[in-house]
């Protein structure tokens, strides 16, 4: 807060009785340095990622913003209120409803540190790539016929899965089934 008086002073130099103090708190538009020292550490078998930075030393610090996104022009904030930490900041990103992330993704997160009059500091970036550890969901109504020439006709719905490359086909001739082709 700053106070202000005024006083009149007349070309000889005399001065008058000060006003009464009026005060004035200037708009804070200053925001806070961004964050350093940001990395992310991917938890494999989870599919998580736990982002650490350094705790901001700006002395009006309110907290910290997480964004996330497939690249850095499009990215979401994942956290409602700034992210106040005691201590060294963390976050844990383990995706929808604590499933996990989608595998074989590569997400940019983004994090800013946020003042006390709602400045955001500029954005630090860390890449993340989340493993594809999924299997492809498997297939369904599998069937086999015969044909009257003698040969075999296999029917299924393919799998759902986004990232399906292809399907294995196994054959048991009975010493336990061994692969017998592949179909893209």
């Amino acid at each position: 807060v700053y106070y202000y008086t005024v006083s009149a002073v007349d070309k000889a130099g005399n001065e008058s009785k000060q006003s009464g103090p009026a005060s004035i708190i200037p708009k804070d538009t200053t925001p806070p340095p961004a964050v350093t020292g940001i990395s992310a550490e991917v938890v494999e078998k989870e599919r998580k990622v736990i982002l650490a930075w350094e705790t901001s030393n700006a002395g009006d610090l309110k907290g910290y913003y997480i964004y996330r996104g497939t690249d850095k022009k499009r990215m979401a904030r994942i956290v409602g209120k700034p992210l106040n930490f005691k201590g060294k900041p963390q976050f844990i990103d383990a995706g929808y409803k604590k499933r996990g992330l989608n595998p074989g993704v590569s997400l940019f997160y983004a994090v800013t540190a946020i003042d006390i009059s709602g400045n955001e500091s500029i954005r630090e970036y860390v890449e993340a790539k989340i493993p594809d550890n999924v299997p492809p969901r498997a297939v369904f109504s599998f069937t086999a016929k015969t044909t009257d020439e003698g040969g075999v006709m296999l029917y299924w719905q393919p799998s759902l899965s986004r990232d399906l490359a292809l399907h294995r086909i196994y054959r048991d001739a009975g010493k336990g089934f061994v692969k017998f082709t592949e179909l893209k």
